[in-house]
C-alpha cells in the first residue's frame, strides 16, 4: 500500500472537509512562490532564504484562486493574501508563531512584525 505524499494528504482533508482555502505554517519550503498543482489547486508559499524552517503557504482551490488577487509575503513567519469575494474584498493572513521554547527576541520580533 503506498503512502500519500503530504501535499496529497492536505488536498484529501481540504476535500474532505469542503474548505476552498487552508493556512498552512511549518511548511519549510524555501523561498517564495505560486506553485499550480495537478489538481488544479495552487500553493502560495514563503519561507527564508534557503533554510528549511519556519514557512507559511495558502492552498486554495482552482475557484478561489480565480478570485486571488494579490500576495504579500511579510516574513517566514507571515503571510498575507487578497481575495476578490463577490461582495467585498477578503484578507487571509497565514502565521506561524514561535513556540514557548523561542528565544524571547525571536518572540518580540515576531510579534512586533505582526503589528
Amino acid at each position: 500500500m503506498s503512502q500519500l505524499s503530504k501535499t496529497e494528504q492536505v488536498l484529501k482533508e481540504m476535500s474532505q472537509y469542503n474548505l476552498e482555502i487552508l493556512a498552512l505554517s511549518k511548511v519549510r519550503r524555501p523561498g517564495s512562490g505560486i506553485e499550480k498543482l495537478p489538481s488544479g489547486h495552487s500553493i502560495i508559499f514563503f519561507g527564508p532564504g534557503s533554510r528549511r524552517q519556519h514557512g507559511v503557504a495558502l492552498m486554495m482551490t482552482r475557484k478561489t484562486n480565480l478570485s486571488f488577487l494579490k500576495r504579500q509575503p511579510v516574513s517566514s513567519r507571515i503571510l498575507t493574501a487578497r481575495f476578490s469575494r463577490q461582495h467585498a474584498k477578503l484578507s487571509v493572513v497565514v502565521c506561524y508563531t514561535p513556540t514557548c521554547e523561542a528565544s524571547d527576541d525571536v518572540k518580540e520580533e515576531f510579534y512586533g512584525t505582526l503589528q
